[in-house]
């Protein structure tokens, strides 16, 4: 789990009333490649540490769970995220076959088993949602389009994502993409 930084602004506290959605923050994900240079792993380490300090204001301001959804990465077994997940947040397992976001899940907050993430949302009801996460230009992307395709307001920012490999192109690719859908980019 990283430390969070001392001094750090929520780009999500404007939005009145919202749900935390974290997208593959698992270690094997984010370290399964090995491939992955220094400069890479500083990326992860930043974002990471960003997000992080996002969640613990989300946990101090909000009554919600925090939701985590891990797709299939190919890399081994789904494991808990980096960013720490605690009892009350809901774990939602995904592959990539499926396209409805309901494969395969487990809710550790109790045992009640939602049929998908827009159950979930419509169950904490929630309309807005913070999106953080990796793989941007494609877990995260399905996630946004399922979410905006349900009528969900989506708001997510740059310091909050990765692209596999850290690479910039990709990311802005997923940007685009993502305001094209009609998601909202906080800085």
């Amino acid at each position: 789990m990283y430390k969070s930084i001392n001094f750090f602004v929520n780009p999500f506290a404007s939005i009145r009333d919202y749900a935390m959605v974290v997208i593959d923050m698992q270690p094997s994900f984010l370290f399964g490649s090995n491939s992955m240079d220094r400069k890479d792993r500083k990326q992860v380490d930043k974002v990471c540490l960003w997000q992080e300090g996002v969640i613990q204001d989300y946990r101090m301001t909000s009554k919600r769970p925090v939701i985590f959804v891990e797709y299939d990465n190919g890399f081994g077994k789904f494991g808990d995220s980096v960013l720490g997940v605690r009892l009350g947040d809901i774990k939602i397992k995904k592959g990539f076959d499926d396209a409805t976001l309901s494969n395969l899940f487990s809710n550790i907050q109790d045992t009640e088993k939602p049929n998908d993430l827009v159950e979930v949302l419509n169950r904490l009801s929630v309309n807005d949602v913070a999106v953080l996460g990796c793989n941007a230009d494609a877990c995260v992307l399905d996630t946004i389009a399922s979410l905006r395709q349900k009528k969900f307001e989506v708001h997510t920012s740059r310091e909050g994502l990765l692209s596999q490999g850290s690479d910039p192109m990709r990311l802005e690719y997923a940007i685009t993409q993502y305001q094209e859908l009609g998601a909202h980019i906080l800085l």
